[in-house]
């Protein structure tokens, strides 16, 4: 019978010394988690025209349920990429919009959503 090792797994957050930056691999994985649920880059990219409100945002992306919605935006907000906000006018309004680490990671995804519109279209030819 073999033993269980209980030994601390590698250290994953791994940063360069001399310019405090994460290595690749941790930035993209780091990345990769923030980002990695099928709806988060279209919520995301929604958000990036302004504050949007839950039905704005519901009508505008093609295919997505309420409750799919819901979870995604409270996963999201959980991860500091979008802000949430209630309006205390009657009726109750909620708006949500991208916070500052929202809005870096989409400018990340722009050209990659430019480049893969490219790939498709000459792929298409």
């Amino acid at each position: 019978m073999s033993e269980i090792s209980h030994q601390r797994p590698p250290e994953t957050n791994r940063t360069d010394p001399e310019t405090n930056r994460l290595d690749d691999q941790t930035a993209l994985t780091t990345l990769a988690s923030l980002i990695g649920r099928k709806w988060h880059l279209v919520v995301l990219h929604r958000l990036d025209d302004g504050p949007k409100g839950f039905s704005a945002l519901l009508s505008e992306i093609d295919g997505i349920s309420n409750k799919v919605l819901a979870d995604h935006l409270k996963d999201l907000e959980s991860k500091r990429l979008v802000e949430r906000v209630v309006r205390s006018e009657r009726p109750f309004r909620v708006t949500y919009s991208l916070t500052d680490h929202g809005e870096s990671i989409h400018s990340l995804v722009v050209p990659v959503l430019n480049g893969s519109v490219d790939v498709f279209v000459e792929g298409d030819r």
